[in-house]
């Protein structure tokens, strides 16, 4: 309206009245035009529509820009941080971020990396004289301690530390330090070999290569050796080798397609002390040094009847033997038994307390003749040669008897005597009389006994003394299944009475006896079994006189078998091969 004013205006008091000066003076009078400002250092003040306010940054830290009345602050495209760098909350670099601090500290409860891959020791490029890898820290209840997985560069090894004592801040960790120790590995199954495709793998109990058909090697440095713990299986049937210098061939052993039960060989626990020994089984899985073949000893005092064995080789070592169980010598006897003997005798033959039939197809007569000479109650002499018969005249001594028998049979006496038991007169030589034998009637009384034709006798009982007996032992008859060798350990069973023992018996019966004191049962087939007293037992294994002896395995007995007690050995023998032991009864 040019320069004419509106006067006596009012105050306004709806939104849409004009306002005058002097109203809007007095609504702005407490509006103030200076605005302070502060920083993490200094103030200021800016005076509003008169000073201007401006955001800077910092170079390659921070920068600003205002555009269309908006100030925006951000990070420039390389970010450097010339002093320590805090984050409280989250930090997300998109492009590269390079720390070159002494010391880096994330204090976060985890720490998540998209990059598959760590890289550590970059600048270690030119040179490898840092240890390389990730420590944790830990209080071990004593100090502080350190823990981890680093590349030593000194032998170029990674190595799992279990505990460190200094800080790990040098360049290289000190394996020397007194609280360095390795620490434990704890895995599933770990595979190994020198590229990315590993031949053997670890896994749980398992040693076991990757690659068909590859072998696995133990080898020790110089003269090492290795030593296992726990027993060795070679599984299916596999060969235990033994190479050669070279490794080119070897030698093996390898069981069989099919063992029935669990087999244990105990070797030796010394080299055997003679040449061209053998290892030999005591049938309990023992193993022992002997004469490769037959040995011999000499042997004057085994009181058994022993077999006598032949061979059919000529030279060299003799492994295998045959016999007839019809031809036997006893050592303590010295007497030779046989069925028939068939060939010339030559030499001079004594002591035979046999028989002999057949005729001498050279002898005429006896070197020097012998005098033949009877003598009781009846005398008389006569020289014999074994030229032609013998022809002895004898005369009867007064007040005897001599009995012989007529043609009808009955004894006839000579003499002028009578007897007990005799009936008939026997007052004058030639007088007749008759003896009744007892010889299958034992109980018939007043009776001469007499021996029959057989050369046996009978009675009801006979009371008498022994004072001798020329063996040892007591024994029944009893039939074996099998025949058995005298000394073998019998029990009750089998096919027949009695069978041989082992070591799972538990009853024993006796042992084979031949020649007993006293034989029960005499007249019954079958084997003398003793029962009590002392006799030959076949013992393996050597053994000390006082000591126990039990059944082991096929009638034998042993000092370490586990079955029952058998004896107590009266003598000692460091033969540890099967023989005969004179022992004292237990069973």
């Amino acid at each position: 309206m040019g320069s004419n004013k509106v006067t006596n205006v009012t105050d306004p008091t709806d939104a849409q009245d004009a306002a005058t000066k002097a109203y809007v003076d007095s609504a702005t009078s407490s509006v103030s035009t200076v605005l302070a400002i502060a920083g993490g250092t200094g103030t200021d003040n800016v005076t509003v529509g008169t000073d201007t306010l401006t955001f800077a940054g910092t170079t390659n830290e921070i920068e600003t820009a205002v555009t269309d009345n908006q100030v925006q602050v951000g990070l420039p495209t390389n970010v450097t941080v010339s002093n320590d760098l805090t984050v409280g909350n989250a930090l997300t670099v998109t492009g590269n971020l390079t720390v070159n601090g002494t010391t880096t500290t994330v204090s976060s409860s985890e720490l998540a990396i998209t990059d598959g891959k760590i890289q550590v020791g970059v600048n270690n490029e030119s040179s490898d004289t840092i240890d390389m890898g990730f420590v944790g820290h830990y209080y071990n209840g004593v100090r502080r301690g350190h823990a981890g997985l680093f590349r030593d560069a000194t032998d170029k090894k990674f190595k799992l530390m279990g505990d460190y004592g200094p800080e790990p801040d040098q360049p290289t960790i000190n394996t020397d330090d007194e609280h360095f120790t390795l620490a434990d590995l704890q895995l599933r199954s770990l595979e190994i070999g020198n590229t990315d495709a590993p031949s053997m793998a670890i896994r749980g109990s398992r040693l076991e290569t990757i690659n068909s058909n590859q072998d696995i090697e133990i080898e020790t440095s110089g003269t090492g050796i290795v030593n296992v713990g726990a027993d060795v299986q070679l599984k299916a049937q596999s060969d235990l080798r033994f190479a050669d210098a070279d490794s080119s061939n070897y030698v093996a052993f390898q069981a069989p397609a099919t063992v029935a039960s669990n087999v244990t060989w105990t070797l030796p626990d010394a080299d055997a002390t003679v040449s061209g020994y053998a290892l030999v089984s005591n049938s309990s899985g023992t193993l022992s040094w002997a004469a490769a073949g037959a040995t011999t000893t000499s042997d004057t005092t085994t009181n058994a009847e022993e077999q006598i064995y032949f061979s059919d080789v000529t030279s060299g070592a003799v492994t295998a033997f045959h016999h007839d169980a019809d031809l036997t010598y006893n050592p303590s006897t010295g007497s030779l038994s046989s069925d028939t003997f068939i060939g010339n005798l030559t030499g001079n033959a004594s002591g035979s307390s046999g028989s002999c039939t057949g005729n001498a197809a050279t002898a005429t007569a006896l070197e020097t003749a012998r005098a033949i000479a009877l003598s009781g109650d009846v005398v008389g002499t006569a020289d014999f040669d074994g030229s032609a018969g013998i022809s002895i005249s004898t005369t009867i001594q007064a007040n005897s008897v001599a009995l012989g028998t007529d043609t009808t049979g009955n004894y006839v006496a000579a003499g002028a005597t009578s007897g007990n038991g005799i009936s008939g007169s026997v007052s004058s030589e030639g007088s007749t009389f008759t003896v009744t034998s007892n010889a299958t009637d034992a109980n018939t009384a007043s009776t001469i006994v007499f021996r029959d034709g057989s050369g046996n006798f009978s009675a009801g009982t006979i009371t008498a003394t022994a004072t001798s007996a020329q063996y040892a032992d007591l024994a029944e008859m009893y039939m074996p299944d099998v025949d058995y060798a005298p000394g073998t350990v019998m029990i009750v069973g089998g096919e027949a009475e009695i069978t041989s023992a082992d070591s799972s018996s538990s009853i024993l019966a006796g042992v084979i006896s031949t020649d007993p004191a006293f034989l029960m049962n005499s007249a019954a087939e079958g084997h003398p079994l003793a029962l009590v007293g002392r006799v030959p037992v076949r013992v393996t294994g050597a053994i000390n006189k006082g000591q126990a002896v039990f059944a082991a395995d096929n009638g034998v007995a042993a000092a370490d078998a586990t079955g029952p007690i058998v004896g107590i050995a009266l003598e000692s023998s460091g033969n540890t091969s099967e023989k005969l032991i004179e022992c004292m009864l237990k069973v």
